[in-house]
């Protein structure tokens, strides 16, 4: 689970292979993302959370775009992506 630095906004990701996208505050579902084919095992937003990372058992890396909540693009891996990391 993440939180957004102003603290209105949760993103989950889960075994449904899908991602969710929370305003907890007015108790609304702002997005369901879709790009996986398997569970997502792991989410992160770039630094300046313009950007969500996605990774999953699928071996592919989904780069989504935060203002609108869209697939920009994937990267294929040679294994599952339990975890991501931005440097």
């Amino acid at each position: 689970m993440l939180i957004t630095n102003d603290q209105k906004t949760i993103v989950t990701s889960s075994r449904d292979k899908k991602i969710k996208v929370y305003d907890w505050i007015n108790d609304k579902v702002l997005a369901t993302l879709s790009g996986h084919s398997s569970n997502v095992e792991s989410i992160i937003f770039s630094f300046d959370e313009k950007y969500l990372f996605s990774g999953g058992d699928d071996k592919r890396v989904v780069v989504w775009h935060t203002g609108l909540w869209t697939e920009l693009c994937y990267l294929e891996a040679d294994f599952p992506v339990y975890t991501i990391q931005i440097t």
